[in-house]
């Protein structure tokens, strides 16, 4: 069977619903690559903020809503499995449930049961990556931060938090980039974390939920540490180590990562391939994009908008090695990529490397820790951040046109592509 072009990179999800007939009898393996991929996703969104915002407000008077986009995602993996009982008999356990629910999953509660079913089904495939690998311990995360008592108090809490809550539904818990090597940038470095959900956990829908409850608190302790943080921690399970993708978490990283359980395990993976997971995000995270951003500076006028541009091209490089097969910490990333490039097409990327290293912009709240969990709890976030910081432009500041740096980066995007591509 051929792939179809571009179509396998940009739209899976269009390609999955025009040829699913097809990759069943012809390449099942892109199947179950693709629902582990959309699974994992919706794990993510899960554990972080899945819900109608009226039905939040509301709870625990009424019943928690998901929101419409994730509604729609997951009846839509629904009739995809279905089908796939039907020519493979496989997620049979998946597909009851689906059924039972009318292939219409609605409540948060519903939508554990689903994850926990899902997760079931996938572990009894009894699939194993054909690279095994083993990492760690890791080395534990001492919350220490010198010269910064807010980021040392915002960590303390953390820690403490993780290892009274979490030990019992994970199997691990780390700091990765730049707050665990402590090269990170005042101001400007988000917190990134990973989980790795325990198979006691992913196969229980009453463990995930309470999973859930806890992690969604420890955002507010995140965006108390980077108040435009936009995301929370990575995620994978115990069963998808057994057949991993290492397109979103290399195994590389955790040379760099830090545990914040206090005595963590070595851990084995078995490596399946990821070649085409790891072009169809770089396509997404950077062709795709700056295509579609470059005729919307009313956009790029709000901070918010600024500062995520300016974090997605520094992770440029990073993208752009990982697309190619090449798998390096985010600081080592740059000086081995520009070497595929002229300095013209590369300099932008060092113009925004000049922008992070003279970062000066200073965040309120930071004296007040328990006040930013409860704003974020109640999704109050997003409204301080407009009050307080819609005015600023970091471009204006130093005196770039947003615009010339998107086009620099569509123009960056297009020949990385081509290099990708011809590999």
């Amino acid at each position: 069977m051929k792939m179809k072009g571009l179509e396998l990179y940009f739209k899976p999800d269009d390609y999955i619903n025009k040829n699913l007939g097809e990759l069943i009898d012809y390449n099942m393996e892109y199947v179950i690559n693709y629902l582990q991929n959309k699974f994992q996703n919706i794990l993510y969104q899960f554990l972080y903020f899945p819900f109608e915002k009226k039905s939040y407000l509301l709870s625990p008077l009424v019943r928690l809503k998901l929101n419409n986009y994730l509604k729609l995602e997951i009846n839509n993996l629904c009739r995809i499995i279905d089908i796939i009982f039907e020519r493979k008999k496989i997620f049979g356990q998946t597909v009851d449930f689906c059924k039972k629910c009318n292939n219409n999953i609605i409540y948060n509660t519903e939508l554990s049961i689903l994850i926990s079913c899902f997760y079931k089904d996938f572990d009894n495939l009894k699939l194993r990556g054909d690279i095994k690998k083993t990492v760690g311990p890791c080395e534990e995360f001492v919350p220490y931060i010198s010269n910064n008592k807010n980021y040392t108090k915002a960590f303390s809490y953390m820690k403490k938090f993780v290892n009274k809550y979490l030990t019992n539904l994970l199997s691990g818990f780390y700091i990765h980039g730049s707050f665990a090597t402590l090269d990170f940038k005042e101001n400007w470095s988000d917190v990134d974390t990973l989980v790795i959900v325990s198979k006691d956990t992913i196969t229980s829908p009453k463990k995930l939920l309470k999973l859930q409850y806890y992690l969604q608190k420890i955002l507010g302790v995140f965006v108390y540490i980077d108040p435009f943080q936009n995301h929370g921690c990575f995620v994978f399970t115990e069963i998808d180590m057994n057949y991993y993708n290492q397109t979103y978490f290399p195994i590389e990283l955790f040379k760099y990562a830090k545990s914040l359980f206090k005595d963590d395990k070595e851990k084995t993976f078995y490596i399946r391939d990821y070649n085409l997971e790891s072009k169809q995000i770089f396509y997404s995270e950077n062709l795709e994009y700056y295509l579609g951003r470059v005729h919307k500076r009313r956009d790029m006028r709000v901070f918010t908008n600024q500062r995520m541009l300016l974090h997605r091209i520094y992770s440029f490089p990073l993208l752009y090695l990982q697309a190619k097969g090449i798998h390096s910490y985010k600081k080592y990333s740059f000086d081995i990529a520009k070497n595929d490039f002229s300095q013209e097409d590369w300099n932008v990327i060092e113009i925004v490397n000049k922008i992070r290293e003279n970062w000066k912009r200073k965040y309120m709240f930071r004296n007040f820790l328990p006040l930013t969990i409860f704003l974020y709890k109640y999704r109050l976030w997003s409204f301080i951040l407009k009050k307080f910081y819609s005015r600023y432009d970091v471009f204006r500041e130093y005196n770039i046109d947003c615009m010339d740096i998107l086009r620099s980066m569509q123009i960056l995007a297009e020949k990385s592509w081509k290099k990708i591509i011809i590999k």
